[in-house]
Order: structure tokens, then sequence, then C-alpha cells
């Protein structure tokens, strides 16, 4: 019993929540996108108010084209930040 009453948790070691940064890398944001059999887009989530969906994907691309995942059934998605995202959002395509 003296063993574990003389077991201390260090500040550094104990478990705490993650700092700003930290939590948005560990929750992604998905913009989900699904195409026509023609290649156009069919939808597009988080899309702004005042873009296309096409002008929105070709925003996505340029600004973080490396973050986008193919998946099949003409489906795919980018994985980023709240943050990255909403800046993006904010400009002018």
């Amino acid at each position: 019993m003296a063993a574990i009453s003389s077991l201390r948790v260090s500040a550094e070691t104990s478990p705490t929540a993650p700092k700003g940064d930290e939590s948005e890398a560990a929750n992604p944001v998905l913009v989900h996108i699904r195409f026509r059999p023609d290649g156009s887009i069919g939808h597009i989530s988080n899309l702004p108010p005042l873009l296309s969906e096409d002008d929105w994907f070709k925003l996505l691309c340029s600004a973080i084209g490396q973050k986008y995942l193919t998946r099949a059934g003409g489906r795919g998605f980018f994985r980023t930040t709240r943050f990255e995202l909403e800046s993006i959002s904010a400009r002018k395509p």
C-alpha cells in the first residue's frame, strides 16, 4: 500500500484537454462531394452562399487540393480544419 500512496502524477504526464490547433487536428472537418456520371458536381457540403458548386470546388482544389481523398462511386472529400475552411470560404474566387 505504501508503494501506491507514494505514486505521484506530475502535471506533464497528466491528461489534459488539447489546446488550439491540437483539438482542431483531432477533429477534422470533411467537405463531402458527390459527382454526377458526366463529371459535374451533384453535391458539395459547406457551400458558401455566394458561390456555385463548381466555383467552391475549384477554390478548395486551389487552396487544399493535396487534402482531397477520392472514394468509390463518384464521391470524395477534403479533410481540413474548421479554421482553414473558414479562411478559404472568406476568399473571393
